[in-house]
């Protein structure tokens, strides 16, 4: 990955190295996992934001029970259902 050209840790070098992030995971991800990541930014109608939020915490709980078992984390799936239920019934509640 190229560099970012930042020295220390001020917020503009951070911002920069995410956006550099961003750009190059293409090359890290696999395709559909990339195209999911990509279906999460949204726009300015209201439904898109909301499926656009369920595909985010769809693919949090995915990737971070991953990153929980290979870094010996214990994932607290009962906090995921939670939240999962949470935003079901808002998205719910406001049709």
């Amino acid at each position: 990955m190229p560099q970012s050209g930042c020295q220390g840790q001020s917020s503009v070098c951070r911002n920069s190295a995410t956006v550099i992030t961003f750009i190059y995971q293409r090359n890290y991800l696999s395709p559909s996992l990339y195209k999911k990541i990509l279906s999460t930014y949204s726009n300015h109608e209201v439904e898109n934001n909301w499926k656009a939020l369920f595909t985010m915490t769809e693919l949090f709980g995915e990737l971070s029970f991953t990153v929980a078992e290979k870094l010996h984390f214990q994932y607290n799936a009962e906090e995921e259902k939670n939240v999962k239920k949470f935003l079901e019934q808002s998205y719910e509640e406001r049709r």
